[in-house]
């Protein structure tokens, strides 16, 4: 982050601890990301409840205090609740192109997300 302050999107898919932890060793890193894309909460969208509980989704659920932090970080937050990994689809000839990209060697751009 610090060779590419606002360059660097943070994507979160389980409880946010970790990143709660690296806010309180360095409350400066929130200025050097562009964005943090969270996956997590429960909305009630399209009837889609929680999974722990009709009001909580697992990754909230799960470190409450750590989400606190990391949702009032004054930085770009967007949610992916819940409900959209219920509308999500993949092919298998989507999933089968990726693994071909992937095995090619080096990070596998995928529009704007690169995976390591």
């Amino acid at each position: 982050m610090r060779a590419h302050p606002g360059k660097i999107t943070l994507l979160t898919v389980g409880p946010l601890t970790n990143l709660a932890l690296a806010l309180n060793e360095d409350p400066a890193i929130a200025a050097r990301v562009r964005e943090v894309v969270v996956m997590g909460g429960a909305f009630g969208a399209d009837g889609v409840l929680g999974n722990v509980t009709p009001a909580a989704e697992v990754n909230m659920h799960d470190d409450p205090d750590a989400a606190d932090i990391v949702l009032g970080t004054p930085w770009k937050v967007s949610i992916v609740g819940l409900d959209v990994t219920h509308q999500t689809v993949m092919t298998s000839a989507f999933l089968a192109s990726l693994a071909r990209r992937r095995r090619r060697g080096g990070p596998l751009r995928v529009g704007r997300v690169t995976l390591l």
